[in-house]
């Protein structure tokens, strides 16, 4: 693949005018023009067709990375002077803030399976004895994932990632039934919370009730004791004219033997 390549893709799939190509290009420092950016974009056959070089598409991602993720405090980073895939690749890496399981998720996308161990290798240093080299292959299909990541239907995206790499939809599965069963649990309790409140009810007017009962039968003894009072009194009373009426027999009787 060629630099004016990857510089297509990349426009297509962020839908850059020419106008944010430029200002990409001037965050690096880089001036350009809206004719040498017309002619980096036209097909080889074309021309007016422009090869575009490594230092000056090193510096376009280098403005790439800080359009994405901000500008960083110290010295603008140096433009390489020669250009591999494998620095290509880290630098959109970087630029769209991608862990490498988010790396290996884009490239499922593209119908391409790649380990984690065989993508850490990628990013390297050349000196290193695991480093590995990133092939056109590799690197087309992360554009191609990216592409179907920003330009696609959503749902196109999810049914390519899970048939790649069934992991990750299985991963989102346990979170939903682990959200589902918190979910679950909070409603038991809450449902355990109103039976007992419900409980506590019943329990406070069933006091209520018996300490009306218990008023109920107070009211009644008493009542009942004024009864039996008021009989008492009026058997006294009754005991009490019987004696008079007797006293004034008696009187009448002595009167009579006298005479």
């Amino acid at each position: 693949m060629t630099n004016n390549d990857i510089l297509r893709r990349i426009r297509y799939t962020f839908d850059f005018d020419d106008a944010n190509m430029m200002r990409i290009f001037g965050l690096a420092g880089c001036e350009v023009t809206r004719s040498e950016v017309s002619d980096w974009l036209k097909p080889e056959e074309d021309e007016a067709y422009q090869s575009l070089q490594d230092k000056t598409f090193a510096l376009f991602l280098n403005g790439l990375i800080e359009d994405k993720r901000g500008k960083k405090e110290g010295p603008a980073p140096k433009a390489e002077k020669r250009l591999t895939n494998n620095i290509i690749l880290n630098k959109l890496k970087i630029a769209l803030n991608l862990k490498a399981e988010a790396v290996l998720a884009v490239l499922a996308l593209s119908d391409f399976s790649l380990s984690k161990h065989e993508l850490s290798a990628f990013f390297r240093r050349p000196e290193h004895k695991h480093y590995r080299e990133c092939k056109d292959q590799v690197l087309r299909h992360f554009l191609q994932g990216l592409q179907r990541q920003y330009r696609e239907p959503e749902a196109e995206a999810e049914v390519k990632t899970s048939s790649i790499y069934p992991d990750l939809k299985m991963r989102e599965v346990d979170e939903s039934s682990v959200d589902e069963s918190l979910v679950n649990k909070n409603s038991v309790d809450e449902n355990s919370a109103d039976e007992s409140s419900a409980d506590e009810s019943s329990v406070d007017e069933s006091s209520v009730d018996e300490s009306s009962v218990d008023e109920s039968s107070v009211d009644e003894s008493s009542v009942d004791e004024s009864s039996v009072d008021e009989s008492s009194v009026d058997e006294s009373s009754a005991d009490e004219s019987s004696a008079d009426e007797s006293s004034a027999d008696e009187s009448s009787v002595n009167k009579n033997s006298v005479d």
